[in-house]
């Protein structure tokens, strides 16, 4: 039972009338380029305006996502139904805007080369075996010539990931085509990453529909699709996987909780490893579901909290110490010379300094620049649920549903606090956005009631134009 919130409604509706004033006057900024934040010392994103060279896709982006809204928000389809719909228009998203470009899909994977990306590509098109790879991975970083700074800051699975693409490409290549193998990998992946991307609004519904309700669960998902970064970010594991592996072990990890589960816990720990070795900063999704486990309800195979607590990170730690034991005999590889060397060659392309001015400046920084880049009417909201949060805890609700705006807080603040980034944090933090728009959906349902309906919509359109702005001002 999802507790009332202690606002009034007419206080919900002029925050809603701000939130739209706010995103307008983001708007206009764009609109007229004024370089407002690049006044902040290290604001990674700078105005590159880029005009619109086809505009008639415009309305396929109208038409598909009012279409899906429409079903989902006031149709009666079914919740596969709305998941398809809201797949469709997250894949259309990010095609349509692209496709303004008026270059195919070319404007989509072309950029890819110029980014550190491409040395992932380099090394996986050059190595005929993964396993070797992957086995070697030190001795392949210092061999790179180009890029070897971006390979120095990931774990292996971050190439064998490209590495499986490359030969899946290799595979799929259409015979007589005149593009290099580098060329084709993007191309294939511009043709099914996007669909991969948006496989992650299955575990945020059904998270959402275990901590929340089927409202909040289908309106966390319509947000998403309408985020910015993840329309615009594409072709970046950020964007592709690490929202997906995110979501699904929070969602394993959640269920383990609930029903006191020592096998599933287990299998968190052991997928956990796996997306650790994926990306460094997955990491935080223990910090997360430690979060939700002190107010999810206790099971009744576990005599109190604690117990279940410490039963879940008992085994995470065993499922954890098997997977390493595996890599360590399989793959040679070590965790902790790989972390070190990844934080060492991180430091030094973010210009990092153990000062003050690192410590707070850029935390503060960061937060900025996540909440701008991802929609203020989403950011405001996620706000606006921690203020409820905050209070319902003071009022003594503090079951699951009403902590977990505090706990994605708090998890932030965290990730903000110990990942040592200077900016980028709108790609680098994308495997954290279904969260945000969870408990935005949250603010949304507990302030409107049964007329939440209008304010999601009003909320998914100023995302909407947010998305378009911050492609033609900002040249993603």
């Amino acid at each position: 039972m999802i507790p009332a919130t202690p606002c009034a409604e007419r206080y919900c509706f002029i925050f809603m009338l701000t939130v739209t004033a706010i995103t307008v006057l983001y708007w206009t900024v764009l609109i007229l380029h004024v370089p407002v934040f690049e006044l902040f010392p290290g604001w990674p994103w700078t105005l590159n305006p880029k005009p619109i060279g086809s505009p008639a896709w415009l309305l396929l982006l109208v038409i598909v996502p009012a279409t899906a809204l429409a079903l989902v928000l006031v149709g009666n389809v079914s919740a596969p139904g709305a998941l398809i719909c809201l797949i469709v228009t997250g894949i259309t998203m990010q095609y349509g805007m692209f496709l303004l470009d008026g270059q195919g899909l070319r404007s989509m994977y072309e950029r890819m080369v110029s980014t550190g990306g491409q040395a992932f590509v380099d090394v996986a098109v050059q190595h005929s075996s993964i396993l070797d790879a992957l086995r070697n991975y030190e001795s392949v970083v210092a061999a790179q010539q180009v890029g070897q700074e971006y390979l120095a800051t990931k774990p292996p699975g971050y190439l064998a990931i490209h590495m499986y693409f490359e030969r899946l490409a290799r595979c799929a290549q259409p015979p007589g085509l005149s593009a290099t193998a580098e060329q084709w990998f993007w191309m294939f992946c511009s043709y099914t990453w996007p669909a991969i991307s948006q496989l992650v609004l299955v575990p945020l519904y059904l998270l959402g529909v275990r901590v929340f309700d089927e409202a909040r669960a289908r309106l966390a998902c319509c947000f998403y699709v309408f985020i910015p970064p993840v329309d615009l970010i594409t072709l970046h594991m950020d964007q592709t996987f690490f929202p997906l592996i995110f979501m699904v072990i929070a969602l394993v990890g959640f269920i383990a909780f609930s029903r006191g589960s020592f096998l599933l816990a287990s299998v968190t720990g052991l997928i956990t490893y796996l997306a650790v070795y994926l990306s460094f900063g997955l990491g935080i999704v223990m910090v997360f579901l430690l979060g939700m486990g002190l107010f999810t309800e206790v099971s009744n195979e576990c005599p109190g909290r604690l117990s279940m607590i410490a039963k879940f990170l008992i085994g995470c730690l065993l499922g954890a110490i098997a997977m390493d034991f595996l890599f360590t005999t399989w793959l040679q590889y070590d965790l902790w010379l790989r972390f070190t060397k990844a934080i060492g060659a991180h430091h030094t392309i973010m210009g990092w300094a153990f000062s003050v001015r690192h410590y707070f400046y850029f935390p503060l920084l960061n937060f900025l620049e996540f909440s701008v880049l991802i929609g203020l009417a989403v950011s405001l909201l996620a706000l606006w649920s921690l203020c409820n949060s905050v209070l319902r805890a003071w009022n003594g609700s503090r079951d699951l549903a009403s902590m977990m705006p505090i706990i994605v807080w708090c998890t932030l603040l965290i990730l903000s606090l110990s990942g040592m980034t200077r900016g980028v944090v709108a790609r680098l933090w994308l495997f954290f956005v279904p969260c945000v728009c969870l408990v935005a959906a949250d603010a949304v349902v507990s302030c409107f009631k049964s007329r939440y309906r209008w304010a999601a919509a009003t909320v998914c359109v100023l995302q909407w134009g947010t998305v378009l702005l911050t492609k033609t001002a900002l040249g993603l």
